[in-house]
């Protein structure tokens, strides 16, 4: 399993079983937590950036190190980091927005016990 650095990873590749297995060709083993650089000329500049792709390698079966020598793979590509955080982003801020509705609700619901008791105070004098 593997995970882009960035969105555009999926955007802009056209052939990613191309490109990885080019990589791949060059290279003896792989082992889980290795960063590669597809698409340039290997110079990783954190994301990838205009000298190729950042891909973080995630898992490996059955083992956390892999020999490529004469080796058919099967990969599975994740969701990109930046999509992970993004989506991550996106479900606190509607955690926010649901607890901020909840207490909205909590203070119109005691203003209206409030009322009612002082309309009631009211009446009783």
């Amino acid at each position: 399993r593997v995970q882009p650095v960035a969105s555009r990873f999926r955007r802009e590749v056209d052939d990613v079983k191309a490109l990885l297995e080019a990589e791949l060709m060059r290279r003896t083993t792989l082992s889980v937590n290795d960063t590669i650089v597809v698409g340039g000329t290997g110079v990783d500049d954190s994301d990838g950036g205009a000298e190729g792709y950042a891909i973080r390698v995630l898992a490996l079966e059955p083992e956390g190190a892999v020999s490529l020598i004469d080796t058919d793979l099967e990969v599975e590509i994740a969701p990109s980091l930046e999509e992970e955080e993004a989506l991550a982003a996106a479900r606190a801020a509607e955690q926010r927005a649901a607890e901020v509705a909840e207490a909205a609700r909590a203070a119109a619901a005691a203003a209206q016990v409030k009322a009612a008791e002082e309309a009631a105070a009211q009446q009783e004098a």
